[in-house]
């Protein structure tokens, strides 16, 4: 629900420490009920600033399974070209990383285009 949500820009998280009887009383859950956690989500005021190395806040263009599941063994060949092609690794050069994220992103704005 939580990778959903934030694929649709909506922030969330899982609060499991609250007080059972002020929040049933609050959404009218009846006191035989019991609660295990609540989901708080929203959309975010500022999307934090993220590190070069992880993923950039909203959809982005997902690789097929076939291109990163290994099946019986691992195949290094296919990693590495999987890895070649990753625009949010750290070891590329910062430039490199800059060109591969705007060309991922120019190809999410014109799927978003047609679709």
């Amino acid at each position: 629900m939580f990778l959903a949500a934030w694929y649709l820009g909506i922030g969330g998280i899982w609060l499991s420490f609250y007080d059972d009887i002020r929040v049933k009383s609050r959404f009218g859950i009846p006191t035989e009920m019991d609660l295990v956690g609540i989901a708080l989500m929203r959309y975010p005021k500022a999307v934090p600033k993220i590190h070069p190395g992880l993923f950039t806040f909203g959809p982005r263009l997902r690789r097929p399974l076939s291109d990163i599941v290994h099946r019986e063994h691992f195949d290094e060949a296919r990693f590495r070209v999987w890895r070649s092609r990753d625009p949010y690794t750290t070891w590329l050069d910062e430039d490199e990383r800059k060109r591969r994220v705007e060309e991922e992103r120019q190809q999410v704005r014109e799927a978003r285009g047609a679709g």
